[in-house]
């Protein structure tokens, strides 16, 4: 078992929001090409967290089906006044807060934990909790965790945007496949979407916490522009039987 704490920092005009995750993942080896370097609930989780105006949101990536996540939203209160918080609603019970403090005093901060459980099947979910203050700039302050439950296999990058490619030329670019779960998953087939596509890849079994590095191959053609395509892959996994790569790329004919 290992436990890895990670701490997000979010601006809100007045309010800074700091969301401290507690982590914990389980690696499990696998007979694939490579390790993946971190433990597979961590892998995808962002290291940073944006802001839209006023809304916080915490992206948990991937995750266990009924496995159970607290988040510790902690409100800095950057205005002149006292803010205090007159509610805080969760839209489902898989969402709890656990933990609040209702007075946040000039400079101060206020701490909010929510205690996400994750559903029994597999899916992508949002959810969120509303902050309700006295603050007429900022009535509502929604805390928004989402999460990729059950979704074990991630690409790495999520898309490959090659750039340039010239006409009548091959590029070649590398991602990486990564099991993020405990159970090995069996690749079935790969199939490319789009002209002049290749992939070199095997129907490998990746195991948990392991990865397969994919080599995709681009070729120019004759006719220069903008295109997109796709990698995908079908898997023996009944959550995921494809998971697909978008691929952009430009082609060049060299002339100014």
């Amino acid at each position: 078992m290992q436990t890895m704490s990670k701490r997000t920092r979010m601006m809100l005009p007045g309010v800074l929001v700091t969301a401290a995750m507690l982590l914990t993942g389980c690696p499990n080896g696998g007979d694939s090409h490579l390790t993946v370097p971190v433990p597979p609930s961590v892998l995808s989780r962002p290291s940073s967290v944006d802001v839209i105006g006023d809304k916080a949101e915490v992206n948990l990536g991937f995750i266990e089906p009924r496995s159970r996540h607290r988040i510790t939203f902690v409100l800095h209160n950057r205005s002149a006044r006292t803010l205090t918080i007159r509610d805080i609603k969760t839209e489902c019970s898989c969402t709890a807060v656990s933990r609040s403090e209702t007075i946040i005093r000039s400079g101060k901060t206020s701490r909010v934990d929510i205690t996400y459980t994750a559903r029994s099947s597999a899916g992508q979910d949002t959810t969120k909790a509303v902050v309700l203050t006295d603050d007429p700039d900022r009535l509502l302050i929604p805390l928004v965790i989402k999460a990729d439950t059950g979704l074990a296999l991630a690409f790495r990058p999520r898309s490959l945007d090659v750039g340039e490619v010239p006409v009548g030329r091959q590029v070649q670019a590398g991602v990486l496949l990564a099991n993020l779960g405990r159970e090995p998953i069996q690749i079935l087939d790969i199939q490319t979407v789009g002209a002049g596509i290749g992939v070199d890849a095997g129907k490998a079994r990746i195991g948990g916490g392991r990865g397969l590095p994919v080599t995709v191959f681009v070729n120019g053609g004759k006719t220069a522009g903008t295109w997109t395509a796709s990698l995908d892959i079908f898997t023996d996994s009944a959550a995921q039987p494809v998971v697909s790569l978008p691929i952009h790329y430009t082609v060049t004919d060299g002339l100014p």
